[in-house]
């Protein structure tokens, strides 16, 4: 089991520094805060940061990806990855139960101990049959052949129900096959019971930002309102991003004159989930200002006027596929910003394969449907809740689940706990090495092949549980039957039984087959991962002055 490879990790040694000097430990005993060097060929011991050098790290084990991740000064590295070719100078941030090894190596451990209690209803509903087919030929003989020796009756009984207590014998068995062949593939599921769950699933909701796109946001365009200051405006903007981690926020670091625009400090600073950020705002020589930030529609609660020329401006920009953010102060909307957000590459091959799996994907996001109508046609999407916010999302999401249907969420790392929660599946695509718990399944890498993977993959765990164990109920009542018509003699029967209980015990080694394999397996486009592709109807910017909006 890849378990066991997993704590072997644990044991690699670490060259701490200390001064001048380098000291061979324990990856046990490191200590926050401490400086590792890595040489290349090693395993690094710890989550850190790199201060010095430049490297190639496999973070295989955790992602599934064969391809190496550069890592240089200010990046990240994971504690069990491999460094390929380069020494580095590494600050250890995480260590012990907190590192994202142990947190990963304690979830696996968790799903497989899951496996007995995921197969409960199988071995119950199995053991059923097997009863229910013995309890009938018993009455059957006792009936129709009261002269049967008890030493001939148990012959004829007993051994035609090896099969099927084998096949409940070797479920739980089957399940720790399929979590170790998800794992390698780089996809982590925190309970064996969710195989079950996932081939039943029919519904399956996405977030746009960070799941659908990349959520790398790049600016576009400024429009400010007649008599508006560019660098007062910016100046407010950038001084509330500076307190967020939202992704548009990132993009704003885009603009050409982020570096050079000053920045104040925030009081009351306010986060609300779909709608935008708000606080007060404190430039020296100046009085105060409330200033609030996002789309119109949270500019509206704060009753501030937006001008008919900035809506229809806004409009028209959100009708070209960007994100449109309006900032406004006193009551008044000043100017608007849009950005360029980017695709995923393998969107669209990946909603493909849902449809031949019929499961019907539905795209659940906060934006404005005019901004997102081009991915209902561009990239098959044929059904989308447009501006929601997070209550609102979890009310459609519990609506698909009425009537005992099984609903899925895939999010990002940006989406909130709970509206994952409120599914019976939520998961994270492209989560890294960070985020692993709190969700039922976790994707470290970023390609959607590996959720139509799982899916495929679950369907034929599903099957194979079904199989043995409904061959084993089958083949009981079919023995039964030739038998009690004398068709059969006892030999012959314990024979065939103890051959036929090889299949339960064999059958169930097809899942061990690479999911690479698997023939409905989605690829993606060839095609430049590293050049950003911009939303249809749009082109990646050339930053350039602010323009202001016609009166």
């Amino acid at each position: 089991m890849i378990v066991e490879n997993l704590k072997t990790l644990r044991s690699v040694k670490a060259h701490i520094i200390k001064g001048q000097q380098t000291v061979d430990i324990d990856a046990s005993q490191i200590k926050k805060g401490d400086l590792i060097r890595i040489l290349p060929g090693e395993t690094i011991p710890c989550d850190g940061e790199v201060v010095a050098g430049t490297t190639r790290v496999d973070e295989s084990m955790f992602t599934g990806d064969s391809l190496p991740q550069l890592k240089a000064k200010g990046e990240t590295l994971t504690g069990g990855s491999m460094n390929q070719d380069g020494a580095v100078t590494v600050h250890a941030t995480q260590t012990g139960e907190t590192g994202f090894l142990e947190q990963f190596i304690q979830l696996v451990e968790k799903a497989v101990e899951s496996c007995s209690k995921a197969v409960r209803w199988h071995r119950i509903r199995g053991l059923f049959g097997l009863l229910t087919v013995s309890a009938l030929a018993t009455a059957g003989f006792l009936i129709f052949k009261p002269a049967t020796s008890p030493v001939s009756f148990a012959v004829l009984i007993i051994p035609t129900a090896l099969p099927g207590l084998i096949a409940c014998i070797v479920l739980p068995k089957l399940l720790r096959i399929a979590l170790d062949q998800t794992i390698r593939q780089g996809i982590l599921l925190k309970d064996a019971s969710l195989f079950s769950l996932l081939a039943k699933m029919k519904t399956l909701f996405f977030d746009k930002t960070g799941t659908l796109t990349k959520g790398e946001f790049v600016f576009s365009q400024l429009l400010l309102e007649q008599g508006v200051n560019q660098e007062t405006l910016l100046s407010a903007v950038f001084s509330l991003e500076a307190s967020s981690s939202h992704p548009l926020a990132q993009g704003m670091k885009t603009h050409p004159w982020h570096l050079e625009i000053p920045k104040y400090k925030v009081k009351n600073f306010q986060s609300h989930p779909g709608l935008g950020l708000c606080g007060t705002i404190n430039e020296p020589g100046s009085r105060e200002h409330f200033v609030v930030v996002g789309n119109m529609r949270f500019l509206k609660r704060f009753q501030m006027q937006i001008s008919r020329a900035m809506r229809e401006r806004a409009e028209e920009l959100e009708m070209m596929g960007e994100t449109v953010l309006v900032c406004g102060w006193d009551g008044l909307a000043r100017g608007i910003m849009s950005f360029v957000d980017t695709f995923r590459t393998d969107v669209k091959p990946m909603l493909d394969q849902l449809t031949k799996l019929h499961i019907k994907p539905i795209m659940i996001t906060g934006d404005h449907g005019q901004e997102i109508a081009h991915l209902t046609y561009a990239h098959g999407l044929n059904q989308i809740y447009e501006r929601c916010l997070p209550e609102e999302k979890i009310n459609k999401i519990k609506k698909a689940r009425e009537g005992g249907k099984i609903a899925g969420m895939v999010g990002s790392l940006l989406d909130e706990s709970p509206v994952l929660a409120a599914s019976d599946i939520g998961m994270i695509i492209g989560s890294g090495t960070r985020k692993i718990s709190g969700v039922a399944v976790s994707f470290p890498g970023e390609k959607f092949s590996k959720l139509t993977t799982l899916l495929i993959y679950s369907r034929k765990t599903a099957r194979t549980m079904k199989t043995i164990v409904w061959a084993g109920i089958v083949y009981h009542a079919v023995i039964q039957t030739f038998s009690f018509l004398g068709y059969l003699n006892p030999v012959f029967i314990v024979g065939v039984s103890l051959a036929a209980g090889f299949f339960p015990a064999v059958y169930p080694l097809r899942l061990k087959k690479p999911l690479t394999d698997l023939s409905l397996s989605a690829s993606s486009p060839k095609q430049d991962s590293k050049k950003p592709m911009p939303l249809p109807g749009t082109s990646l910017p050339s930053h350039r002055r602010a323009s202001a909006l016609p009166r």
